[in-house]
């Protein structure tokens, strides 16, 4: 699932929240694939399939300071700050607290 309007501006933008340096080349090569998203897609559907997960098994990520690990692409452009920048005003995890997120991205 692609989001509308945002495109590679926002997978940039994600790149800077990776954990490590492995998350953060992990998060670079996707942007940049899904930037061709079109033509892997229909082209080569078993090679999308494979870039469609996470190269470790997750994307992990710290914002400000909180560590989410997520298991698909959506997951971690919806969970940066630059995607619903109004709902950091309310949403404030802190280090320990456990936030499980039951809403339609299932």
């Amino acid at each position: 699932m692609e989001l509308p309007g945002k495109g590679l501006q926002l997978r940039l933008r994600a790149i800077k929240y990776g954990e490590s340096l492995d998350d953060k080349i992990d998060l670079l090569a996707t942007a940049i694939l899904r930037s061709f998203s079109g033509p892997l897609r229909t082209r080569y559907p078993r090679l999308w399939s494979i870039f469609s997960r996470p190269p470790r098994g997750s994307w992990r990520l710290n914002i400000n300071g909180v560590r989410y690990i997520l298991s698909d692409y959506t997951g971690v452009l919806v969970v940066i700050p630059e995607f619903e920048w109004w709902m950091w005003r309310y949403l404030r995890p802190k280090r320990c607290d456990v936030f499980i997120d039951v809403g339609a991205h299932v």
